[in-house]
Parts: C-alpha cells; structure tokens; sequence
C-alpha cells in the first residue's frame, strides 16, 4: 500500500481505493507470465470493485495514475 492507492482481493474480485480520484487512470491485470489479461482506462473513482472471470492464480495489478504507476501482487479465486 502507499498514500495514493490500494489494490486488494478477496475472492474472485478486485477492490481499488484511489485516494486521488479527481485524474484520469488505466488499470493492467497481468498473469504471472506477463501477458495482459485485462485492462481498462477512463476517470478515477474513490471506491472500485471489479469482477473478473480469470482462472485461480496470481496476477499483477497495474493502476497508471497521475503520471505514476502502482503495482501490487494478488490472489485471484475463481467460482
């Protein structure tokens, strides 16, 4: 975690809590290889829950932001 963002899972879902939310962001989910499996890019918002239906595993979640970017490890559970 660091001032600006948190990227967290629980499940087969992503939470975002984008403390700048007033920028424009671009989101990248990544499997462990590398390959981007999800991405996503318009206006900040405080809170964000996102739902994907990718296989159990790690990813990286990626948030470009403000001109930097946040990167975080996670967990995903498929149902």
């Amino acid at each position: 975690m660091n001032e600006h963002v948190l990227i967290y899972s629980y499940g087969s879902e992503i939470f975002l809590n984008l403390y700048d939310d007033d920028t424009s962001m671009e989101m990248n989910v990544y499997d462990m290889e590398g390959h981007c499996v999800w991405s996503a890019e318009g206006k900040g918002t405080p809170f964000c829950r996102i739902s994907l239906p990718l296989a159990t595993g790690f990813y990286i979640v990626s948030i470009s932001l403000g001109g930097e970017t946040y990167s975080e490890k996670i967990f995903l559970e498929s149902i």
